[in-house]
């Protein structure tokens, strides 16, 4: 089976690498949903975190700010604050793979977070994944 790795570097050397193009951004935070359910508890402690990732909750958290990404320059979300809107739309009987893709979208677009305690919501502008 021929793989550029195997071919004449001659023929292979004016190639570029060609990079999947960058369809989502990011805010730069960690969210997670949580259950109080025992099927939860058995799906974490067997490592199943593709199912749990779909399991729905009505409870989602800031887990995670990273540094330097829109969220933590914006200063207004804490890790621990819930999530009780994204874009208008209520975080009840939702999967954390839900929230994800709510929260992410085209760079350069923005994401609106209403957080509890918090009367206003929060608008990010995104950034791709890679800045």
């Amino acid at each position: 089976m021929a793989t550029l790795k195997n071919l004449d570097p001659a023929l292979t050397k004016d190639l570029k690498k060609i990079e999947p193009p960058i369809t989502e951004g990011i805010i730069g935070v960690g969210v997670e949903c949580f259950s109080a359910s025992e099927k939860a508890a058995e799906l974490k402690r067997s490592g199943k975190n593709e199912q749990l990732r779909k399991m729905k909750s009505d409870d989602c958290r800031i887990a995670k700010i990273m540094d330097s990404k829109p969220a933590s320059k914006d200063g207004r979300l804490r890790v621990g604050d819930k999530i009780l809107e994204v874009n208008g739309r209520k975080i009840k009987n939702i999967s954390l793979e839900e929230v994800v893709k709510l929260i992410g979208g085209e760079p350069g677009s923005y994401v609106t977070i209403l957080v509890e305690g918090n009367p206003v919501p929060i608008t990010i502008q995104r950034v791709s994944k890679s800045i």
